[in-house]
C-alpha cells in the first residue's frame, strides 16, 4: 500500500543517479524553472 509506495519513492530519490542529477542541475543556473520531485 501507501507504505511501500513511501519506501520505494524514498529508496528512488537516494539512488546515486538522482543524488547525481540533482547536484548537477543546482549547477545549471540558467535553468530557471522549480525543480520537482519524480516519482
Amino acid at each position: 500500500g501507501n507504505t511501500e509506495l513511501e519506501g520505494l519513492r524514498k529508496a528512488n530519490a537516494e539512488h546515486p543517479i538522482e543524488v547525481t542529477g540533482k547536484k548537477l542541475r543546482d549547477l545549471m543556473s540558467w535553468v530557471d524553472r522549480p525543480i520537482t520531485e519524480t516519482a
